[in-house]
């Protein structure tokens, strides 16, 4: 085990350092054609499901002429046009396709999905659009394509057993096809940490594995030809159901143990679990930082060494409580030894239960069966605890969030687990026994209903944020030593002398040579022992909690063609500015919201939208319906008031939202809904004039004026001039142009930072403008290849000619710009630190 985790250390340091590139770091490094360029492809097909096929073994020919030739584990998605034949193309065939070439997208903003390190650590170089096919060579029937076949049998008999919903959940649950999960049952077993049921993990093979084994066994099969039969079956299931990282570590450890029981021996599952960690990682080296692999095996090692050690811990602070309340009595008054009436029932229930000091007589089989009972529960829980200790930092790293009831929704939905796989496989697999899926339609139901009761809870989710390089450092280390410390005083508590090289005999061998007596000790070293392990995982968790400083900074994400702008005060206040694009759907789902939690933000003190544009306002409108699904907050909504007097379908689905239907300060209720009396979020008009401080944060509202014309929402566009103490100030602009902008020359002071307005429209940002600011760094958000051909060559030689350093959201990524009083980029008095998330 120890040369195992020896090469795992050494495969990662070689990533590091850069001497061993793979996955999307080789795939950036390949001479790959350019997105959108038409390109005919030869390969084989590799899998096939509805909405496309995965070739291999490619050559792809752009129209010019110009090759490309890829080794045999790169890979290529293929999304087939309307009405085309691709979808039906066999396994194993080589086919000639041609079609539109098109990249996975990076991630341009902090907590965003990266399409392209997702993909690219898979081996696939892209995808092609729209694809026809131009040919086929001659093709027989092949294991792999008998094998797709059957799974579309299944997949077409679990729709028709069970409705839409459950179908998708049983076709995951059972063969692997998350293509077809409904995204709000997915959303909901996430938010309540039993997503893992939905992997065809440990548990599953398990099941599925060991209980057809037994069965074998039970109709009179010989062992070694039972296992072996066995060993077929979940060989041929993990083909089937596509060969997930968690089902060939599940298969390849139930496989290993059926192996041991052929040859007479045990196995060490720890050593087993290493080799099948090593041999995954030399096959794709880039699984080190693959999600599913850190916590397929995380989990493991979770259940087996962490959970253990916590139960010791748990037994030696116990055991001191317990001595302490015993001395605590006998240097007490007598009374306190009386058997009181709960003392009476206490002392009979735990002999009922076999659970006490002394039983008086032989233990009744009923008695036996609820003390195996509950040791059986007193274990499970260990595990699961020991399950979330050890992947809890791998949980918040890709998720930035973790609920904080999963554990005991876990003791309630793990047993029905064999229940559900047993009945929906056999009404998946045999004829008439479609009964069986009634079964596990029920406890679907149950698992659903369990979820939503456990999300009402209070403080349901954990949001600190994605855990930074030095807390990683820090926490698994600790969670080493909290680990030797458990299983020490497991040895030190069973009165046997530990073996020499054990956490437990160098506790004890330390201390034999301090006090130069080894004997009478042991009693002493659990209690000492114990009180540390519970500061240390106290210690651990605060590790995890602190947030990320981010006081005094702002951040202009990438949003695409719009705006959005997220500002930190230096008091801890955030505030959104904006919040929506016309070139990305769901940018609230897919933008903001990964950020606020990747930064562990959980309350927003104020949106303010500068005018009611679909690119400024759709992200936050998003935010606002779906702030209590995501676990946010939202203080206060602030609008202009010419948003309020327009006739405007987006400004009227944001007041009603907020929870106030109203069209002008006298609240006067819409015909879409009621005005509510105490509304969820506080609704505000803005107006030039208004100012407000938080911390030594000022803001100050310089445009629109209350009676400003709202003919042009571009020209009302509100418009903030924020002072960050003596670091520097910042000018928010919206899209104001026109005579929007000639009303803010008039109060306009010079800045450190400018938001360049209309995402540097050819109109906007003029001369005249740039030098009464003079800025020290402009900051443009625009999508790429937008239609409107932002931001204009002519503003940016204004720019230029101004000579303000421009950065843009198009090739920066977000852009987080700091405002500290410590080193950095100085001008003037200004101390201002630029950080962009792409180059």
């Amino acid at each position: 085990m120890c040369i195992c985790i020896g090469i795992v250390l050494l495969l990662w340091l070689l990533q590091e350092c850069g001497l061993l590139v793979t996955g999307h770091r080789a795939v950036q490094e390949l001479d790959l054609p350019y997105d959108g360029v038409a390109i005919t492809a030869e390969g084989k097909v590799l899998s096939r499901d509805e909405q496309g096929l995965v070739l291999g073994q490619l050559k792809m020919t752009l129209r010019s002429g110009e090759e490309f030739s890829f080794a045999r584990k790169y890979r290529l998605q293929v999304h087939p046009a309307e009405s085309d034949r691709c979808a039906l193309l066999p396994v194993g065939a080589n086919v000639c396709i041609r079609g539109e070439f098109g990249r996975f997208s990076p991630a341009s903003n902090p907590g965003e999905f990266s399409g392209a390190a997702y993909y690219g650590d898979l081996n696939f170089l892209g995808k092609i659009k729209d694809a026809t096919v131009l040919s086929m060579d001659p093709y027989r029937i092949t294991p792999a394509e008998w094998i797709t076949e059957l799974r579309e049998a299944w997949l077409s008999r679990l729709r028709m057993l069970y409705p839409e919903r459950e179908a998708s959940i049983m076709a995951d649950l059972l063969l692997g096809q998350k293509k077809d999960l409904d995204p709000e049952i997915r959303d909901l077993y996430r938010r309540s940490g039993i997503a893992h049921i939905l992997s065809i993990s440990a548990l599953h093979i398990s099941i599925l594995g060991l209980g057809i084994f037994h069965l074998l066994r039970k109709i009179g099969i010989c062992q070694t030809p039972a296992a072996i039969l066995c060993i077929f079956f979940l060989f041929g299931y993990g083909v089937l159901t596509g060969g997930s990282t968690s089902a060939v570590r599940a298969i390849g450890t139930v496989t290993l143990m059926l192996l041991a029981r052929i040859i007479g021996r045990t196995p060490d599952t720890l050593t087993s679990l290493s080799v099948l960690a090593v041999l995954l990682l030399l096959q794709n080296p880039a699984r080190l930082y693959s999600c599913s692999f850190l916590l397929s095996f995380g989990c493991v090692t979770g259940i087996l060494v962490t959970g253990p050690a916590l139960e010791g811990i748990w037994d030696g602070v116990k055991a001191q409580i317990h001595e302490t309340i015993q001395s605590a009595a006998k240097t007490g008054p007598r009374c306190t030894n009386a058997l009181t009436p709960f003392r009476v029932i206490k002392r009979n229930v735990r002999d009922y239960l076999g659970l006490g000091p002394v039983q008086w007589g032989r233990p009744s089989k009923l008695q036996k069966r609820i003390q195996k009972a509950v040791f059986s529960f007193r274990s499970t829980l260990f595990a699961s605890m020991g399950l979330t200790l050890t992947t809890l930092p791998v949980q918040l790293y890709f998720f930035y969030e973790v609920p904080r009831y999963s554990i005991f929704l876990n003791l309630f939905i793990l047993p029905f687990m064999s229940v559900l796989i047993f009945a929906g496989f056999f009404a998946m697999l045999l004829p008439g026994a479609g009964f069986l899926g009634t079964v596990s339609y029920w406890i679907l139901q149950m698992f659903e209903g369990l979820c939503l009761l456990f999300e009402k809870l209070p403080a349901h989710t954990w949001n600190p944020g994605c855990p930074r390089p030095v807390q990683l450092a820090v926490y698994y280390p600790g969670l080493l030593a909290l680990i030797c410390l458990g299983w020490g005083i497991r040895a030190l508590r069973e009165e046997k002398h530990p073996m020499p090289f054990t956490p437990a005999g160098m506790i004890l061998e330390a201390d034999r040579r301090i006090r130069k007596n080894g004997k009478g000790r042991r009693k002493a070293l659990v209690q000492r022992f114990s009180g540390s392990s519970v500061v240390l995982l106290c210690a651990l968790l605060f590790c995890l909690s602190i947030p990320r400083d981010m006081r005094g900074s702002v951040t202009f994400l990438s949003v695409g063609q719009g705006d959005g702008i997220v500002l930190v005060t230096d008091a801890g206040e955030v505030y959104l500015f904006d919040g929506g694009s016309t070139s990305r759907t769901q940018v609230g789902s897919y933008v903001l919201k990964p950020y606020l939690k990747y930064m562990g933000i959980s309350e927003i003190d104020g949106i303010f939208l500068s005018h009611a544009d679909a690119d400024h306002v759709n992200g936050s409108l998003e935010l606002l319906e779906k702030r209590d699904e995501w676990g946010l907050r939202v203080d206060a909504l602030y609008l202009t008031p010419q948003m309020l007097s327009e006739e405007n379908e987006l400004t009227a689905r944001l007041l009603e939202t907020a929870g106030r239907c109203e069209k002008d300060k006298n609240q006067e209720v819409s015909q879409s809904g009621k005005a509510a009396a105490q509304p969820d979020v506080r609704v505000e008009t803005m107006t030039a004039g208004t100012s407000w401080t938080s911390g030594s944060t000022a803001f100050s509202c310089l445009h629109p004026a209350a009676d400003f014309p709202a003919e042009d929402p571009n020209a009302a566009s509100e418009c903030f001039l924020v002072t960050f103490g003596t670091a520097g100030t910042l000018l928010l602009t919206g899209d104001v142009e026109g005579k929007g902008e000639e009303a803010l020359m008039r109060k306009l002071p010079k800045v450190d930072v400018l938001k360049v307005a209309h995402h540097g429209s050819r109109n906007s940002t003029p001369t005249e403008l740039l030098e009464l600011a003079d800025p020290g760094l402009a900051i443009l958000s625009a999508g790429s290849g937008n239609r409107y051909g932002h931001p204009h060559e002519e503003t940016l030689q204004r720019l230029a000619d101004s000579e303000t350093p421009a950065l843009c959201t198009i090739d920066r990524g977000a852009i987080t710009v700091r405002f500290t009083s410590h080193s950095g980029f100085s001008r003037k008095n200004a101390r201002i630190r630029v950080q962009t998330f792409c180059n």
